[in-house]
């Protein structure tokens, strides 16, 4: 449907609650939550090393992805900085904008035009845009630049309240309200379009910065993987991060893992971890399903027969066994905090770009993994006295 052309600033308010810190000290505030979602990119570790070296920053270019026009919308929103919550609910706008298919040459009887449903003047505009900048204004490629380029314009206000929606549904009817301002009452359609993206997409993340090939699902160009430790060889602290990473693909539970380790290893013993991993699933995450600080404390203990479950204030204020460290200058199997509410193992640091590599379990709905952000996110640093480096 064609948009109302606005002349005017929309600036959208959105009142948060702080979540509550739990008495594992997993739970992450309302802020923290937000930055998650908005600035911290997930990668997928079956697709490897190879996307570390570049997962650094979102690039100034806009990131260009391909397959089809539903993963190349949602992969593109991904791409350059938006949670798969929020990437799935622009998609789902567009499968009602532009037919399920999103066709970027869909044009309706009044002449509103491509994914968005462009009218008059912004058709004009998207147009000239697109040519200006060397692509054909009728392909996905081109119109899907032209939509940050608005967002990024004429939309700031509206695109920094939408990246603080969590939910794929509530991101969908925010996108109809203000972005394209049908005027009809096809917002159900749009969430249930979104909630279906989500599901089919969201457990394979493209990272920002990249540029994949056309037909790719992984959005992940060949990269160097020299700043991460090979677990065959590790020694010292690095083998903390080499036994975490034996959890990898795990979906994390909240307060998983803290019934210290005997327990834990009787419902969990290390040799099914694999068969877990390949079996955990958002509505049951299995067995071997921790919250990030018991993450941890498996991963020491395994490395270093410590048997003793941390939660994440715990680690900060144990300085017996745990050292403060300059966070721009932690090693492989160091940890990072962010206050005493999430702990995540670091597994390198680009010291050329500010890049922080690590792995941990994130939060609910999150699959144990590694995360890409910066130095400068991370509020504190940790290195275990027990490793020999």
């Amino acid at each position: 449907m064609f948009k109302k052309i606005l002349s005017y600033s929309i600036i959208t308010v959105i009142l948060f609650s702080a979540l509550p810190v739990s008495v594992f000290g997993d739970g992450l505030t309302g802020d923290q939550v937000d930055v998650f979602n908005s600035n911290v990119y997930y990668f997928d570790t079956e697709i490897g090393v190879a996307c570390q070296a570049q997962a650094a920053s979102s690039s100034t270019t806009p990131a260009q992805v391909g397959g089809d026009n539903q993963k190349t919308t949602y992969d593109f929103f991904v791409a350059n900085g938006y949670s798969p919550a929020q990437a799935a609910g622009a998609t789902g706008n567009f499968m009602v904008e532009a037919t399920r298919a999103i066709d970027p040459n869909s044009l309706n009887s009044i002449g509103a035009y491509g994914i968005a449903q462009w009218y008059q003047s912004r058709r004009t505009s998207m147009v000239a845009w697109v040519t200006a900048e060397g692509k054909a204004s009728n392909s996905i490629s081109g119109q899907l630049d032209y939509v940050l380029h608005e967002l990024n314009t004429g939309y700031v206000g509206f695109s920094s309240a939408y990246k603080k929606i969590s939910d794929p549904k509530a991101a969908a009817q925010s996108w109809m309200d203000v972005y394209e301002n049908p005027g009809d009452g096809s917002g159900p359609t749009r969430q249930k379009n979104a909630q279906e993206i989500f599901d089919k997409f969201s457990t394979t993340v493209v990272v920002p910065g990249q540029t994949a090939t056309p037909g790719s699902s992984s959005g992940c160009t060949a990269a160097s993987s020299s700043g991460s430790p090979d677990c065959a060889t590790a020694t010292g602290s690095a083998k903390i991060l080499c036994e975490a990473k034996k959890y990898n693909g795990i979906f994390y539970t909240f307060g998983g893992g803290h019934q210290g380790y005997d327990n834990f290893r009787k419902v969990c013993p290390i040799a099914s971890i694999p068969a877990a991993a390949a079996a955990s699933s958002l509505a049951t995450p299995g067995p071997c399903s921790t919250d990030c600080s018991s993450l941890v404390s498996m991963a020491v203990d395994e490395a270093f027969n410590k048997k003793f479950s941390w939660v994440v204030s715990g680690i900060i204020n144990d300085t017996a066994d745990w050292q403060a460290v300059s966070v721009g200058a932690t090693q492989p199997g160091d940890v990072v905090t962010l206050g005493d509410h999430h702990v995540e193992i670091v597994d390198h640091v680009d010291t050329k770009t500010g890049a922080m590599f690590t792995f941990g379990s994130h939060s609910t709905g999150t699959r144990t993994g590694g995360m890409s952000s910066t130095v400068s996110y991370w509020e504190a640093a940790y290195h275990y006295k027990g490793s020999t480096n």
